[in-house]
């Protein structure tokens, strides 16, 4: 335990000296570049786009992406990504539809699309259960009054919605246990 609270004492004397120099003009420390390369998913709402980001011992870079949506003049808004277990694919909610929102799938390594689902009113956050056969996204409902809103549950092999659990007003965040048993949702 002393270990822990000299480390920490260091670190945060390490952080504050670094903040003092930058406060007189110095230059802040960078921290050091990760040893290994890490891949990001971002979607980007305003332009329908998903990109690949890989950042590494040489830095950060867009390595590819691609477009997500279906109206041209609107954006459809890529808004929750969920990654599967395997890796294999993943999940894009888009928040706005014609009137409902979509849940998109694709293949991880080339981005190829794989599928499509309807979904509620504004999917927002998705998460893939942690066997890797479920989707679950919140339906956030930015319409109308704020009144009880739900939850889709999607087959992952399929892609065939087959619950909607409804939930609390307006959910947005949401999260599944480390055993698929119980989701989280939170709402405004």
């Amino acid at each position: 335990m002393k270990r822990r609270v000299a480390l920490l004492a260091a670190s945060l004397a390490s952080l504050t000296a670094a903040s003092g120099a930058a406060a007189q003009g110095g230059a802040p420390l960078a921290p050091p570049a990760p040893a290994r390369t890490y891949t990001a998913l971002v979607a980007s709402e305003s332009v329908d786009r998903v990109a690949v980001i890989e950042f590494g011992p040489q830095g950060a870079k867009v390595v590819r992406q691609h477009d997500v949506g279906v109206m041209l003049a609107d954006p459809d808004g890529p808004h929750g990504l969920a990654v599967a277990p395997d890796g294999a694919h993943y999940y894009v909610s888009t928040a706005h539809g014609t009137p409902y929102g979509v849940l998109w799938k694709f293949d991880a390594r080339t981005n190829a699309y794989a599928g499509q689902v309807m979904l509620g009113n504004f999917p927002a956050t998705a998460q893939v259960t942690p066997d890797g056969r479920l989707v679950v996204v919140v339906n956030f409902n930015l319409h109308g009054d704020m009144v009880a809103s739900d939850v889709s549950v999607v087959r992952t092999d399929s892609l065939q919605e087959i619950a909607r659990i409804t939930t609390c007003a307006m959910p947005h965040g949401s999260r599944v246990n480390s055993r698929g048993t119980r989701h989280y949702s939170v709402c405004m």
